[in-house]
C-alpha cells in the first residue's frame, strides 16, 4: 500500500481552552511524531481556530462544538499527502476527511461518541451514509475510523467491573461494523489481552472506549496498534502505524545553547576546568588562539552535556510511563496502589506543564504568553522590528542619501574594506601585554565573566 510508515494517534483531551494545557498536550503529541493527530473534546469555538492552527504549526481541520463540550479535530504534522475534502457535523461529534497519499485515497474518520444509544445510532447512520458517498466519488477500500466512541465493543472484556461473565458484544457497534465491513484493530492484534483506555479518577471503574475500526485493506498493512497513558487527561492515547517500510532520515537541525545550563553546578564546574586547563597550557602561545580554543572546547562540552541531560530526562519519562502502565494493567488496585498511581499521574502532568512553559520562553514573543492575540499582531510586530533595524538614511561624502540602492552599495563597500584589512600578530600580543602585567590572569577573568553572563 503506502511506501512509507504512516503513524496516526488519537486522544480525548478533555478540553484544550487553557493555554498551557494546550501547549503541553501539543508537545506531548508531537513527540509521538504522528502524521495525523485526532483529538476529541476540544471545547473549541470557531473564533479560536486560526490561533490553535498557528500554535500547532501545521494544518488543522475542525468540527466545532461549544466552548464547554464536544469538538473534534484532525491535526496534520509533516503529512506526506493531500487533503482532498472533508465534512463535519454541527455539534462537534464527527469529522470525515478524504486524504490522498501517493496514488491512494484514504477515508479518515474522527469520532466522539454521544452518551445515549439513540444519539449514537443516529450519528453512526450519518457516518455510514457519508463514507458511502465518498467511496463513490473517490474509489477506495481504505477506510480508518478512530476516536472516543463512548461505546465498549465487548461489555465483558472491555469494561471493569463487568456485569457479565462471558462475551457480551455491543449491538450498536456490531451493526455499524457489519454495514461498513470494519474490523476492530486492537482486538484483532491482541485477542487475549485486557487493557483499558479510560480510567475513572477514583479507580473504581475503567473501560476501553477509544479504539480503531478499519477495513481489511488497512488492517493487512498495520504494523502496530498501542494504548498508552497520556498527561493531563483521564483517557489514554491510542496509536496505529500503517506499513512498516523505513523512511529516510532528514538532515540534522541546528544546535542551540540552553541558557538554563548556567544554573547547573556540574556544567559550570566543567566550564571552569576547561578555562583553567587552557590558561595553564604552554602549547598555545597567543591569547587570541586561547580565546578561540576556549570557545570551541566550551561549545563541544556543552553539546555533549546537553545530550546527556536529554537522555536522562527521556529515560526518566520512559520509566514514569512504564510505572503508570504497570498499575493500569492491573485489574484491581488497592488504596495504596491508587495513591501511587495518582502521584505518578500528577508527576507526569507537571512534567508536560514545565515543557509547555519552557516552549513559551523559547518563543521569546510576549504576545503568546499574555493572551491569544491574532496572527496579524505578530506580523505587524515583526514588520516594526524589521523597519527599526533598517538604515533609512546615510551620510555619504557629506551628502545625506535616502536611496536604498545607494545605501546598500555603500554599506557593502565599507564592510568589504573593513574585513579585507590586515593586522599584525606582534602588535596584537604587545597590546595585551601592555594592558596587563599578568595577561593570562586577566584573560581568564574575562572568560569567566563571559561564561557567567551568557
Amino acid at each position: 500500500m503506502f511506501k512509507c510508515t504512516f503513524p496516526i494517534v488519537s486522544l480525548n483531551v478533555r478540553g484544550l481552552r487553557e493555554l498551557t494545557k494546550r501547549k503541553a498536550l501539543f508537545l506531548f503529541c508531537k513527540g509521538k511524531k504522528p502524521n495525523c493527530l485526532m483529538i476529541q473534546e476540544t471545547h473549541l469555538s470557531e473564533l479560536d481556530a486560526n490561533f490553535w492552527t498557528n500554535q500547532w504549526g501545521d494544518q488543522i481541520i475542525f468540527s466545532h462544538g461549544s466552548n464547554k463540550s464536544a469538538g473534534v479535530a484532525i491535526c496534520f504534522n509533516k503529512f506526506p499527502g493531500d487533503i482532498i475534502t472533508y465534512r463535519s457535523d454541527t455539534e462537534g461529534h464527527w469529522l470525515i476527511a478524504v486524504l490522498k497519499i501517493k496514488s491512494h485515497f484514504l477515508i479518515l474518520v474522527n469520532v466522539y461518541g454521544h452518551r445515549t444509544t439513540t444519539q449514537n445510532k443516529h450519528m453512526l447512520d450519518t457516518i455510514t451514509k457519508i463514507v458511502s458517498e465518498f467511496k463513490t466519488l473517490h474509489p477506495t477500500d481504505l477506510v480508518l475510523m478512530g476516536g472516543d466512541w463512548n461505546i465498549a465493543p465487548d461489555k465483558w472484556e472491555d469494561r471493569w467491573p463487568s456485569k457479565f461473565d462471558s462475551h457480551h458484544y455491543n449491538p450498536t457497534i456490531e451493526e455499524f461494523n457489519g454495514d461498513n465491513s470494519l474490523i476492530e484493530v486492537w482486538r484483532h492484534l491482541h485477542p487475549n489481552n485486557k487493557q483499558y483506555s479510560w480510567y475513572k479518577p477514583n479507580g473504581k471503574s475503567k473501560s476501553r472506549i477509544d479504539y480503531w475500526l478499519s477495513t481489511v485493506e488497512i488492517l493487512n498493512s498495520v504494523s502496530e496498534s498501542t494504548i498508552s497513558k497520556a498527561p493531563l487527561t483521564d483517557h489514554c492515547m491510542i496509536e496505529i502505524r500503517i506499513n512498516s517500510a523505513d523512511k529516510k532520515r532528514g538532515n540534522k537541525g541546528y544546535w542551540k545553547f540552553n541558557s538554563n545550563l548556567i544554573t547547573n553546578k556540574e556544567y559550570c564546574s566543567k566550564v571552569k576546568e576547561i578555562l583553567t586547563e587552557i590558561e595553564n597550557s604552554d602549547t598555545i602561545d597567543y591569547f587570541y588562539k586561547k580565546w578561540e580554543f576556549a570557545k570551541f572546547r566550551i561549545r563541544e562540552m556543552s553539546f555533549k552535556f546537553s545530550k546527556e541531560m536529554l537522555k536522562e530526562k527521556q529515560k526518566e519519562e520512559t520509566n514514569l510511563f512504564q510505572e503508570i502502565s504497570q498499575y493500569c494493567s492491573k485489574v484491581e488496585l488497592n488504596n495504596e496502589e491508587k495513591g501511587k498511581l495518582m502521584a505518578l499521574q500528577n508527576k507526569l502532568d507537571d512534567l508536560y506543564f514545565k515543557k509547555a512553559q519552557g516552549a513559551f520562553i523559547r518563543l521569546k514573543a510576549k504576545w503568546i504568553e499574555d493572551g491569544e492575540k491574532n496572527s496579524s499582531y505578530f506580523s505587524n510586530l515583526e514588520k516594526r522590528r524589521r523597519e527599526n533595524k533598517a538604515i533609512t538614511s546615510l551620510l555619504i561624502d557629506e551628502v545625506e542619501s535616502n536611496n536604498q540602492k545607494i545605501i546598500e552599495k555603500e554599506v557593502c563597500l565599507f564592510y568589504s574594506k573593513l574585513y579585507s584589512s590586515e593586522y599584525s600578530i606582534v602588535e596584537l600580543n604587545n597590546f595585551f601585554l601592555k594592558k596587563s602585567k599578568t595577561p593570562s590572569l586577566k584573560l581568564i577573568q574575562l572568560l569567566m565573566k563571559y561564561v557567567k553572563h551568557i
